[in-house]
Parts: structure tokens; sequence; C-alpha cells
């Protein structure tokens, strides 16, 4: 016997959703496990029954068993014996209120429904062959269609219902009585909005003021560097930019930068008082400072007023 696919519980059909093996009812099926062509529920149609009906894995399998006695049906027979047909379609049973369900990403899943029979068909039933039926009757799209539409609103409905029933967190946080009505709730609801929106505001206005003080700090430690000529005129913009966007590189480029040597030092090493070529250079220097010039460098003091 060839083993056919009924249904794959991992594929959608050509309406969008998935069905669901366990909730597939097999009892009246395996009770009459009549093989059809092609949906086609008449007398002459049925061409065999189905042996061994059993879920593996994601998959519900059946064994195909031809009425070989019968034309049409040796003619099929034929057929999947040498490989030309391999595909297998459920007709289903679904009541306008069976478990149209929406997963996390949109897709839809049809949780509870009723196998009928199972037809022998040129394309797999999760690829678009399925047939649904309703009360007996052959569903059109248009059917199936309205009956997920009205099933999805349903379950909307009732997760709406189900939400207005408050943990008692949520009726301490809303500042609810014990037996609050709907009009409370929205009023709790508003005021909590009220609130939220107030904390929202005083955090940005907070976050703010952080950065303000940030850019000042920053302003003001690159105006003290430039004062001890670690960072040269001009360039404090760059500097305060480095300060509050990469603090770290900013620390790291200081620290390698030179100090400006004072003219105290300049002072105590007379290599590096080239700079005093003039009186009014002199002049400029502090009491102490043109003492220790005088001290330290006779020659070039006596140049200077010779």
């Amino acid at each position: 016997m060839a083993t056919f696919i009924l249904n794959d519980e991992t594929k959608r059909n050509s309406y969008g959703f998935r069905v669901i093996n366990s909730g597939i009812n097999l009892s009246r099926f395996k009770k009459n496990p009549v093989m059809l062509n092609r949906h086609k529920s008449s007398n002459e149609e049925v061409i065999g029954l189905w042996k061994n009906i059993r879920v593996e894995g994601d998959q519900l399998l059946a064994d195909a068993e031809f009425d070989t006695e019968d034309e049409l049906a040796k003619k099929i027979a034929s057929k999947v014996e040498k490989g030309y047909l391999k595909g297998c379609s459920m007709g289903i049973s679904i009541s306008h209120d069976t478990g149209f369900e929406k997963e996390e990403k949109g897709n839809l899943i049809l949780r509870k429904c009723e196998l009928l029979e199972a037809s022998i068909v040129a394309v797999p039933s999760n690829a678009g062959a399925i047939k649904l039926y309703h009360e007996g009757q052959l569903m059109s799209k248009a059917d199936i269609q309205l009956s997920i539409s009205n099933t999805i609103k349903q379950k909307i409905k009732n997760t709406k219902m189900e939400r207005s029933i408050l943990t008692k967190e949520a009726i301490l946080a809303l500042e609810l009585a014990g037996d609050y009505t709907e009009s409370d709730l929205n009023k709790g609801i508003l005021k909590m909005k009220d609130q939220w929106d107030a904390d929202k505001k005083a955090l940005v206005e907070l976050q703010a003021k952080v950065e303000n003080e940030k850019k000042e700090a920053a302003i003001a430690k690159v105006a003290t560097l430039t004062k001890e000529g670690k960072i040269p005129a001009g360039s404090e913009r760059e500097f305060v930019e480095m300060a509050l966007r990469t603090p770290n590189v900013f620390d790291k480029v200081i620290a390698a930068l030179p100090a400006k040597q004072s003219l105290a030092a300049q002072l105590q090493n007379p290599s590096a008082t080239t700079d005093i070529k003039t009186e009014e250079d002199f002049q400029k220097l502090t009491e102490e400072q043109q003492l220790a010039f005088k001290e330290k460098q006779p020659e070039a003091y006596n140049k200077l007023f010779s």
C-alpha cells in the first residue's frame, strides 16, 4: 500500500492557515475511512479506503487501499504506483465558532475540526487542495474567510473582556475600590497616564540639566587646559566636543600632550631663555624672575642693558 500525507501541520494551505493534527477528530472517519477522487462526493467517485491512519511527528499519515475492481480506481492506482500521483487532500468539517487562532507572527492556525474524507488529488493538501465543510455542505472561499474573520473577532472580544478583570496589584495601582465601575477604571487609567506623562517630562528635564552641566564642566576644563598651555588657543570647541562625546579618548589625548614650560623653569635652564631677547621681554617678568635671570644669566642680562 502507498502511504500518503493527509496533513502536515507545519505547512499552510491556500487559505493561509495550518491545521493542527491533535485537534482533528478522527472518530467518524475511522469508522468510514472513505477515499474519494478529487473530493467528488458520489458513489461513483469512491475509489478505495484508508488504512493504518496515524500521526507521526508533524504528519497525519494513512495507507491507500484501492478498489481494483473499479475501472476509475484501477487507473488512479496505476498512476500512484508509477509515481504520477502523489497528492492527498483532506475534507474537513468546521463550525463557525471553531478555533481559528492567530499566532505570534500573525499566522492562522485551526485547532479543531473533523475529518470527513480524504481524496487523491494532483496537488498535495497543504498546497491548496484542502476542502472545508460546514453542517454537511461544502464551503466556498467566501464562507471560509467569513468563518475565520468571525472567529478572530470573537477571540479579540473575549480577550478584551478577560483583560477587564484586574489583578490586585492593578487595582491598587489605579487606586480603585473593590466594587469599581467601568467609569472608575477609565478615570484611574487616565490618572495613571497623566502621572506617567508628568514623570516622563521630569525625566526629560533632568536629562537636559545633566547634559548642560556636563557641557559646562567640559568648557571649564578645556579653558583651564588652554590657560595652562596644554591645548592650543582656537581649538577649544573641538576639545569640548571630544570631552562630551568620547571622554575616555579626551583624557588620553590630554595626558599625552606636553605641558607648557613655565618661565621659572626656563630660568632654571639657561638654554631655554631664548624668548627673553629685549628689555621689553625682561620688563614682563616678575621682580623675582628678573633677579633670577640676572643671577643665572649675567651675560644675557648685560647684553640687554649694554
